[in-house]
C-alpha cells in the first residue's frame, strides 16, 4: 500500500518527474501489490518487484545501487522469539525477522540511497535505542525520531524514524521531534493526523 500511498500524496503536476520502487519478497504479496497499481491506473509511476532486500548489494538487483532519493521502509517489527506465534505463514514473515533484521533494512537503504538521500522507518517504540545506534553504525546522520502514541496520556506504541545519508557522516545526538498523537477521543483523530490523512 505504500507505493500507491506516496503516489497519491504527490500532487498531480510533480508526478511526472515520480518513480516508486516496491520491493516485496513474498511473491504472492507483490503479486497483490502489482494488481492494485493496475487498478489504480499507476503502472507509469509504480514498478512492483519480488526480491529480498539483502539483494541490495547485488550488482543485478532490482534497483540501482545509489540511485533513490528517498528510502521508505515499514519493516518486521518482532524478533521472532519475542513475537506471538501464528500458523499463517505470511504473516509471520511480515510480522517477525525471519527473512531479515534491522541491520539487513538499514544497510540496504544505504546502498540505494544517494548521496543526501533520506531515509524513513516506522518501527516499535519499544526498539527505539537499538534503531538509532544500528543507524548511527550504518553511517546515517541527522537523525530525527517521532514518537506516536495512540492518545496523549499514553505510552509511545511507535516510532517515526528519518535520516540522512551523508557523504562524510556527522556524529551528533539524535534529536526528538514533537510527538505525534494519533485521536484526541474515542474514535476522533486530531488535528495533525486528519492533516496528514487529507482531511482537513
Amino acid at each position: 500500500i505504500i507505493p500507491l500511498l506516496l503516489t497519491g500524496k504527490t500532487p498531480f503536476e510533480l508526478r511526472k518527474n515520480l518513480s516508486v520502487w516496491g520491493v516485496e519478497v513474498q511473491t504472492d504479496i507483490a503479486r497483490m501489490a502489482e494488481r492494485s497499481v493496475k487498478l489504480n491506473d499507476l503502472e507509469s509511476f509504480i514498478t512492483i518487484f519480488n526480491g529480498d532486500l539483502k539483494d541490495a548489494e547485488n550488482p543485478d538487483f532490482c534497483i540501482e545501487a545509489e540511485s533513490q532519493d528517498l528510502v521508505l521502509v515499514n519493516p518486521p517489527y518482532m524478533i521472532p522469539s519475542k513475537g506471538r506465534q501464528s500458523s499463517n505463514k505470511v504473516k509471520m514473515i511480515a510480522r517477525q525477522e525471519i527473512l531479515c533484521n534491522l541491520k539487513d533494512v538499514l544497510k540496504s537503504a544505504e546502498v540505494l540511497l544517494k548521496k543526501d538521500g533520506r531515509f524513513v522507518m516506522i518501527h516499535r517504540y519499544e526498539r527505539l535505542d537499538e534503531i538509532l545506534l544500528e543507524a548511527e553504525k550504518t553511517g546515517f546522520s541527522e537523525i530525527e525520531y517521532t514518537l506516536v502514541r495512540p492518545f496523549e496520556n499514553q505510552e509511545p506504541s511507535l516510532v517515526l524514524v528519518s535520516a540522512l545519508k551523508k557523504e562524510k557522516p556527522e556524529h551528533q545526538k539524535p534529536c526528538k521531534k514533537e510527538d505525534l498523537i494519533i485521536y484526541s477521543t474515542q474514535g476522533e483523530y486530531t488535528e495533525e493526523v486528519k492533516k496528514i490523512y487529507g482531511r482537513e
